[in-house]
C-alpha cells in the first residue's frame, strides 16, 4: 500500500495521522504500508507541480517493486494506491502505468496533477476505485463526479460522501473516519462511513 500526501504535504501527516493510519495497518495485517513527501518540491517548482507529483509517486512504485521480496515477502505484490487531495490526482494518473495497481482510493481527490492527464489516464485504469470526500468540501467540488464518468474501465467503482467533513477532514470523528477508508477499500470493511473501530487521528 502506498500512501500519497496532499500539497506539499510530509509523509506522517497533520499530526502523524498517515504514520497512524501505517501502524493500524500494519497490525491488522493487511499490507505493507509506504509513505513518503516530495523533498525536492520548492515553491519555484510550482510550474511543473503536477508533473513533479506523478512522477514522484513512479519513483516509489518503481522502488516498492524492486524491493518487493524484502518489503512483503513476495516478488510479485498487488499495489494500492491511496492519496489524499493532490496525491489523489496523482494516485489517479499514475495507476493504469503499473498492472499491479488493483485498487484505488481517492480522498478528496482534486485535479491538482492536471485535468489532460485525468482524463487520459482514468479510462484505462482497470482494477477497483474507491473515492470519498466530504460534503462541506468546496475544493474538491465536482471532481468526483468526473472521476467516476471518466473510469469506464473500472472492475468496480464506488463512492461514499461524509457528512458534516470538510477537505482537511477535521474533528476527532472525521479523523476516525478517515482511517477507515483505508480498510474499507482494502480490507472489504462494509461499515463505512461509521467512525466506529476506526483509529483516534487527531
Amino acid at each position: 500500500m502506498i500512501s500519497s500526501p496532499g500539497f506539499k504535504g510530509s509523509r506522517d501527516g497533520y499530526q502523524n495521522k498517515y504514520r497512524k493510519v501505517a501502524r493500524w495497518i500494519q497490525q491488522l495485517h493487511i499490507a505493507a504500508f509506504i509513505r513518503y513527501e516530495i523533498v525536492w518540491l520548492t515553491d519555484n517548482m510550482m510550474d511543473s507541480y503536477e508533473n513533479e507529483i506523478c512522477q514522484a509517486l513512479r519513483v516509489v512504485i518503481d522502488y516498492a517493486l524492486a524491493e518487493a521480496a524484502e518489503i512483503c515477502q513476495t516478488s510479485d505484490p498487488e499495489i494500492y494506491l491511496a492519496g489524499f487531495s493532490a496525491g489523489a490526482s496523482a494516485s489517479a494518473v499514475v495507476s493504469p502505468e503499473y498492472n499491479q495497481v488493483k485498487k484505488l482510493l481517492l480522498i478528496a481527490p482534486t485535479i491538482d496533477a492536471g485535468r489532460e492527464k485525468l482524463q487520459q489516464a482514468l479510462p484505462t485504469y482497470q482494477g477497483d476505485l474507491y473515492i470519498t470526500v466530504g460534503d462541506l468540501d468546496y475544493i474538491s467540488e465536482m471532481t468526483p463526479e468526473m472521476m467516476i464518468q471518466l473510469s469506464t474501465s473500472a472492475q468496480k467503482i464506488r463512492l461514499v460522501e461524509v457528512e458534516n467533513c470538510d477537505h482537511q477532514w477535521t474533528g476527532k470523528t472525521n479523523g476516525r473516519i478517515l482511517s477507515k477508508s483505508f480498510i474499507w477499500a482494502f480490507n472489504n470493511d462494509e461499515t463505512y462511513p461509521c467512525p466506529e473501530g476506526g483509529v483516534e487521528l487527531y
